[in-house]
């Protein structure tokens, strides 16, 4: 087989792959260059390493295929088309595998150790092309060059049209790999300026504008980010399964917040609540605002609560360098961070830290400090996917049913919370709210509207409505902060 022939069956395959990851399955001239660019690029690399040319052509489609596969997976359970961040997304989920290869199917494992093993089967008996290294590396290397020309003719043709950020809507006039090269040039050029943009954002000017009305001068602030929490899910019977959470809804200020994104998002949600900033703003961070986050300070609800006098503290009962939070809630203006190590003493339900344990443990901690204090819980037993190991149960039940348990954990541990409220044991105000929808298979056939429920005690005027996640932002700032 030719060198050239090699490199063609590489630039094939990325254009397949690539036009069948298209939402909308269009071609394009520039669609079509920005694939074959890509496998060569990809293609020509392989074979300088290894001066194979048909191992690095085979090499260079299992990629291809792999990233459709990937690609067909995202849009299943999130119902959005692979970004460039998720290069750091799949960093993320090597180094923590729980989070997320339980969602893809079993089957994939072995089929994918044997397509290694043929692979290198191919690598180890193939013969290099050119019989000189030297002669090697330069062909190889004028076909890696002649496909970054490739590439940067389709940033210099298309840099003109600034792209929307809606993954979807990019890659459906892009593709999905020519939204990837313009998102990241875009970030390349543009990040600093956004970084400069956000870091001048500030909520200062909202003390002097407060009401005297509103929460006493000595109270505490406990807000929940309730993992993958949702009220759209039955049992078998039709009957919730936060048949509490309902009813406190109903007496106190509550609805649903509207997201732009489908689940699996938490630190999209999580940022946009903290900061009330859009992803409009964000532009090329909005992907995943926490690489912002982990970078430059950003005014948030704990500045502000802290400027008011509370210390600022947040509890989450998973790995603190995941995604960076450890970095992320310093600069969020967070005084302290207890990670997973912090809550050994509390009983797992399936995988994580049990809910209804944790909201105990943060209410009477609350009650115990004499400090005016910002408490920020990011809960963790409702993550997916709810198999059998989610549970521990022997049981046939439905991955709805599973599901369901964790949110009756979550019920109850709200439930103490708020009797405490009523009792006034804790002094203060309790919010809670979803960071997304859960990646339930019902869910996401019948395209369930991308909603979560919120609720807030203690505000000056019950209302019932609905809120973007930057509008709740300022919601609970006006409302829950003495």
């Amino acid at each position: 087989m030719t060198l050239l022939a090699a490199s063609f069956i590489s630039a094939s395959s990325w254009s397949v792959f690539n036009w069948l990851a298209t939402p909308n399955k269009g071609v394009s001239f520039w669609t079509a260059w920005i694939s074959c660019a890509i496998g060569f690029i990809v293609f020509f690399l392989i074979f300088v390493i290894s001066g194979k040319a048909f191992s690095s052509a085979v090499l260079s489609l299992a990629l291809a295929f792999g990233l459709w596969a990937g690609n067909r997976l995202k849009v299943k359970i999130l119902s959005e088309t692979l970004v460039f961040t998720d290069l750091l997304l799949a960093k993320e989920a090597c180094s923590h595998p729980r989070l997320y290869f339980g969602y893809a199917p079993y089957y994939i494992w072995p089929i994918g150790i044997v397509v290694l093993a043929v692979i290198a089967g191919f690598f180890a008996l193939e013969p290099t092309f050119f019989q000189s290294v030297q002669e090697q590396l330069v062909s190889g290397s004028l076909g890696f060059a002649i496909a970054l020309a490739m590439l940067g003719l389709f940033i210099r043709a298309n840099s003109s049209q600034l792209p929307s950020f809606n993954a979807n809507q990019d890659a459906s006039f892009f593709s999905p790999l020519g939204a990837a090269c313009l998102h990241s040039v875009f970030h390349l050029k543009n990040e600093k300026a956004i970084r400069q943009t956000i870091g001048t954002k500030t909520f200062a000017s909202e003390i002097k504008n407060r009401s005297k009305e509103g929460p006493s001068e000595q109270h505490h602030l406990l807000l929940i980010q309730a993992e993958s929490f949702c009220d759209l899910c039955r049992d078998v019977k039709g009957k919730s399964f936060i048949p509490q959470f309902e009813r406190y809804a109903n007496e106190y200020s509550s609805g649903y917040l509207e997201l732009p994104w489908r689940g699996a998002y938490t630190m999209r949600t999580e940022f946009s609540v903290l900061t009330g900033i859009s992803s409009e703003e964000l532009k090329s961070y909005s992907f995943n605002p926490y690489l912002l986050g982990a970078k430059s300070q950003i005014e948030s609800i704990a500045t502000h609560a802290r400027r008011l006098g509370y210390r600022t503290v947040v509890w989450h009962p998973n790995d603190a360098v995941f995604f960076r939070r450890d970095l992320v809630m310093k600069n969020l203006g967070f005084q302290c961070f207890n990670g997973l190590e912090d809550f050994s003493d509390l009983p797992l339900v399936g995988r994580y830290v049990s809910d209804e344990a944790l909201l105990k443990k943060a209410g009477e901690w609350l009650i115990s400090q004499k400090e005016k204090t910002f408490l920020f819980v990011i809960t963790m037993e409702a993550h997916g996917p709810w198999d059998k190991g989610s549970v521990n149960d022997t049981e046939e039940l439905t991955e709805e049913e599973r599901y369901g348990i964790h949110l009756t954990g979550l019920d109850r541990g709200l439930a103490d919370l708020f009797k405490k409220i009523e009792n006034e044991q804790l002094k203060g105000v309790v919010g809670v709210y979803g960071d997304h929808l859960p990646g339930i298979e019902r869910l996401t056939k019948e395209r369930a509207p991308s909603i979560t429920p919120w609720l807030l005690t203690g505000t000056r005027k019950v209302v019932h409505q609905r809120f973007n996640p930057c509008e709740f932002s300022r919601y609970l700032r006006e409302e829950a902060l003495a």
